[in-house]
């Protein structure tokens, strides 16, 4: 795998809306917050995907934008980008939740 870029980010879940998730997820992600119960539950899903994009952005050099990117799960429920865009690349994502913190890193490798 060629790395091409690298990126992280960390958000305060407090600072996230459901107004503020409404713009930055896509369909399929706010289906996938809204089944999560509860308020606080579904705000660090939606903390999460913000930090999540932030460092796909980050990696990208500011390549790519919010509506490019989908932060999906797999059938055992680890996030995956599927990414709208045409940069011949392929990305691996992480996202972590601790207290009052949503923590996210992507490595974007040049497709093989």
């Amino acid at each position: 795998m060629l790395i091409k870029g690298i990126g992280t980010d960390i958000t305060r879940r407090d600072r996230m809306t459901f107004d503020i998730a409404k713009r930055i997820l896509s369909d399929s992600e706010i289906k996938i917050m809204n089944s999560y119960e509860g308020e606080e539950a579904q705000l660090r899903f939606a903390s999460g995907r913000w930090a999540a994009k932030e460092s796909i952005i980050k990696a990208s050099s500011k390549e790519i934008s919010f509506d490019q990117v989908e932060i999906l799960k797999d059938a055992d429920g680890k996030p995956y980008v599927k990414y709208s865009g045409h940069l011949g690349v392929e990305f691996q994502i992480s996202i972590s939740h601790e207290d009052l913190y949503s923590i996210a890193f992507c490595i974007m490798a040049h497709k093989e």
